[in-house]
């Protein structure tokens, strides 16, 4: 008596065209935006399109956790302020985080 287990194959069929599309609506969205830091007064200190700010933010998690939270805790510190402005249409569409930060700089 032979009690091994059978090989199995499963194929997997995966729309590729439908996966590249996704990906380059992704990296369009992205580009269509920008992160912009400003310090507490307003001036402008970075500025960067979505998709590379994605993937610094991405590499820094993976392989430099600690000075991520180290650069955090910095910018909390120095009052960064971070925006994340849209050029997909001539309308303002300009997300300001944190907003109870920039208030209790008015005060």
């Amino acid at each position: 008596m032979n009690d091994k287990p059978k090989k199995t194959n499963d194929d997997v069929a995966v729309n590729t065209q439908a996966i590249k599309t996704t990906i380059q609506s992704w990296i369009q969205w992205g580009n269509e935006r920008a992160l912009i830091v400003r310090d507490r007064d307003g001036k402008e200190l970075l500025s960067l399109p979505m998709t590379a700010a994605a993937i610094i933010g991405g590499i820094g998690v993976f392989f430099a956790l600690p000075l991520t939270i180290v650069l955090a805790v910095v910018a909390f510190f120095l009052r960064l302020r971070f925006e994340i402005v849209s050029f997909a249409n001539d309308s303002d569409d300009t997300i300001v985080y944190p907003e109870r930060l920039s208030q209790s700089d008015q005060d």
